[in-house]
């Protein structure tokens, strides 16, 4: 990892910083009411959110949305309960910080808080660059997903 790259979970006035490496390395137009709407009024609770940071720049960042589901009772299956999961979104880094560590370290640490909090599980849909990282570090694959598309307006399709 680079030398001055420090891991360390989110703090309050971090957003700015996350948006502008989300706009840059995704694209797309997000801003701080999309990050309230998202990650601060999360009816199922407090995300988990670790960046990492180079001086004062935030190089990476790995989030976890909280999301309630109902899990299944292990030894009565009808004494399910509602649990929370951590559905994992936004994982970035600039690109002159890859292949040094840094994903792996945000990605170990925002497990590790999972585990503290007592989330079941995380889960998610890593993209091809995530996919082997994730791998690597335990996860499992459930299923391939497949992808559709349905078009609601022609006119607009065909421009």
């Amino acid at each position: 990892m680079g030398n001055g790259v420090t891991i360390r979970p989110y703090e309050a006035g971090d957003e700015e910083g996350i948006l502008v490496l989300l706009r840059r390395v995704f694209g797309g137009s997000r801003d701080g009411q999309w990050w309230e709407w998202l990650y601060a009024k999360n009816p199922a609770g407090r995300s988990i959110i670790w960046v990492a940071v180079d001086g004062e720049d935030i190089v990476g960042h790995m989030a976890s949305l909280a999301v309630k589901i109902r899990l299944p009772g292990v030894s009565r299956p009808s004494q399910s309960r509602v649990g929370v999961v951590g559905q994992v979104i936004d994982s970035v880094v600039y690109p002159r910080y890859r292949r040094q560590g840094v994903m792996s370290k945000l990605m170990l640490q925002a497990e590790r808080e999972a585990r503290e909090k007592g989330w079941a599980f995380h889960y998610g849909c890593p993209n091809q660059y995530s996919h082997p990282l994730r791998k690597k570090l335990g996860s499992v694959d459930l299923f391939e997903a497949p992808r559709l598309l349905r078009i609601l307006n022609h006119k607009e399709v065909a421009g």
